[in-house]
């Protein structure tokens, strides 16, 4: 289950609602993923919590450096943005590698518990294993 969010804030609107959904379908991708056209429209949006991770693009304020951890999206290579971004056009596949090395997820595995697991070895009728595996 996807615990945290990513928000894409971008004027393209098509661009971040196909790499929203790109996102979303990933089951390996640790976050749920949101586009908005702008940061008014996502501040406007009651239904969506608070972003763990902002994709931005140049339309970006530092009230939004606030709200999670700030990725910028960058139109070409050659830009001057502040660490750290990312390539916008490139394939969906690589932003979502990229978004990981910027916010390292744990191992979910790791964090869930296993379970413990009793094995009960007995001379006695079944009937009386089963008396005492529910003691």
């Amino acid at each position: 289950m996807k615990e945290s969010n990513l928000v894409i804030i971008d004027g393209d609107e098509a661009y971040g609602k196909a790499l929203s959904d790109y996102l979303n379908r990933r089951e390996d991708f640790p976050f749920l993923a949101a586009a908005f056209s702008g940061r008014e429209a996502y501040r406007n949006s009651a239904a969506y919590g608070k972003a763990d991770v902002v994709l931005a693009g140049q339309e970006i304020s530092a009230e939004d450096e606030q709200e999670g951890v700030l990725i910028h999206l960058a139109e070409n290579r050659s830009e001057s943005l502040p660490e750290p971004w990312i390539y916008k056009y490139q394939s969906a596949e690589k932003i979502m590698q990229e978004v990981l090395v910027v916010v390292p997820v744990k191992n979910l595995a790791e964090e869930r518990e296993t379970p413990e697991i009793m094995v009960i070895m007995s001379c006695r009728s079944p009937a009386a294993k089963s008396a005492y595996a529910r003691q």
